[in-house]
């Protein structure tokens, strides 16, 4: 099976993945780059949908994070 599947080479779907083309070349900053770009995109669509709220995360250990969380879901207070 494993086999097969190597030799079949990565799938469509794969294929279609975000900073695919760029890592087959070798192109390490290409794809970074095109990941943040990503990013930005996906933050300024959420930021215009009611309700959505986002946590800076910059510089910050995910226990940290997670613990934030939990404590503005206890109190009530918004997440932002």
């Amino acid at each position: 099976e494993v086999r097969a599947a190597e030799a079949e080479g990565p799938s469509r779907t794969a294929r279609k993945a975000l900073g695919f083309d760029e890592l087959l070349r070798g192109d390490i900053d290409a794809m970074k780059q095109r990941s943040r770009n990503y990013a930005r995109r996906q933050l300024t669509w959420m930021r215009k949908m009611a309700g959505v709220q986002t946590i800076d995360v910059t510089r910050r250990d995910a226990a940290d994070v997670a613990a934030e969380i939990g404590r503005r879901l206890v109190t009530g207070r918004e997440v932002s």
